[in-house]
């Protein structure tokens, strides 16, 4: 509930007639396979959309996330004689465009959306593996690769003055 009320905190927007320009941070949770080996991270993103209806909205994202790797995750893989001790930080740079589809008029607007565009990936692996006692380098070795992306989802913003939504 606390990490629900910093999120809430945390994300704010300003808004003119026809553009908004909306700032989120918070927590980033890993999903899937990816929530394995990384342990959540922190993101924070900025939103600049155009109306081009009283209900429909286009918009670009870029952002900001990163996680951490669970090195506990990883040596439970691994028989009990080899230790690994890794810093592998994950990093993602989204840009992205979209639209969203308001289905309220009132001060409370709940909406759609749909997304798509690159996520710019990186990751750096260093550290060390001990076998029977021994312990070993690794060196640095940074990664890079470009990744698309398409999500879909709802949310909704709260207008708490003329120019403001939560």
């Amino acid at each position: 509930m606390k990490i629900l009320a910093l999120f809430l905190l945390l994300s704010t927007g300003l808004y003119s007639q026809n553009f908004s320009v909306t700032a989120h941070a918070g927590p980033a949770f890993p999903t899937g396979e990816f929530s394995e080996l990384w342990n959540t991270g922190f993101e924070a993103n900025i939103v600049f959309a155009y109306k081009l209806q009283s209900n429909i909205d286009v918009a670009v994202t870029t952002g900001y996330a990163k996680w951490g790797f669970n090195n506990d995750a990883f040596n439970k893989s691994f028989n009990s004689n080899i230790t690994f001790d890794l810093d592998v930080p994950f990093t993602s740079i989204p840009l992205l465009i979209g639209a969203r589809y308001y289905l309220g008029r009132d001060d409370l607007r709940p909406y759609t959306f749909i997304t798509a565009g690159f996520y710019f990936l990186e990751y750096t692996t260093s550290g060390s593996y001990t076998i029977n006692n021994t312990t070993f380098n690794i060196p640095a070795i940074k990664e890079k690769e470009t990744e698309t992306g398409l999500s879909a989802g709802a949310g909704v913003h709260y207008k708490i003055s003329k120019n403001m939504n939560i």
